[in-house]
């Protein structure tokens, strides 16, 4: 039994030791990375609020068009929304990197980033600065 707990435990923790972070950080070559995170945040959350009225309204013209259409045609559209994204997640993702775009971040690809940039990861992007 104590075996058992041991090799469970540290197959748990080999797990969560080799999750993969971003495969890419936004950069701005201007910004500290107090300021980095400082943007993604103000960023991430306008566009959690953007990507709730979209999805807020997009169930509003479901359920009006809903007598105009056939249930058919609402069934693939929705295998096809939920079979790949969330609405409200895909739009999210559009939001968020239109606005650090927006404030002059480029992506660059984890491997890329200069070794002497400090970073910071959140759940679904990095951030990389001076």
């Amino acid at each position: 039994m104590n075996a058992r707990v041991t090799l469970v435990t540290l197959t748990l923790f080999m797990i969560v030791g080799c999750a993969p972070g971003p495969t890419h950080y936004w950069y701005h070559p201007d910004k500290t990375l107090e300021q980095a995170k400082k943007d993604y945040r103000e960023c991430e959350a306008r566009a959690k609020e953007e990507a709730g009225e979209a999805v807020a309204d997009e169930q509003s013209v479901r359920s009006r068009s809903r007598s105009r259409s056939s249930d058919d045609d609402w069934e693939f559209y929705n295998e096809h929304i939920e079979s790949r994204y969330s609405l409200g997640a895909m739009y999210e993702r559009n939001v968020l990197d239109g606005c650090m775009q927006g404030r002059g971040y480029i992506k660059v690809q984890d491997y890329r980033l200069p070794s002497d940039l400090r970073t910071k990861d959140f759940s679904k992007d990095g951030v990389a600065g001076r």
